[in-house]
């Protein structure tokens, strides 16, 4: 939203009504995404855990059961996505 702000005037006239269409189609798909994540919140039960962020809980409780071979992939798998 900022961006949008700050390059007001590099838009295509007419520059508020293409500003205020940009604002508003970034404010809904920020709403699309915060839905989704209180969605997987909510179906995969997350509570607080100390230490770890809700995303670092969620993503722990959806790959908790994914294996290959034996391999618990989970567990290579959070540290290797919350380092990137």
């Amino acid at each position: 939203m900022e961006a949008v702000s700050n390059n007001i005037n590099t838009l295509s006239e007419p520059r508020v009504r293409t500003a205020k269409i940009t604002m508003f189609l970034v404010a809904i798909s920020l709403a699309f995404m915060v839905a989704g994540i209180i969605l997987l919140y909510l179906l995969w039960g997350v509570n607080k855990a100390k230490g770890q962020t809700l995303n670092a809980t969620t993503f722990c409780a959806i790959t908790e059961s994914w294996c290959y071979k034996d391999i618990q992939l989970g567990k290579f798998g959070v540290p290797v996505v919350l380092i990137l």
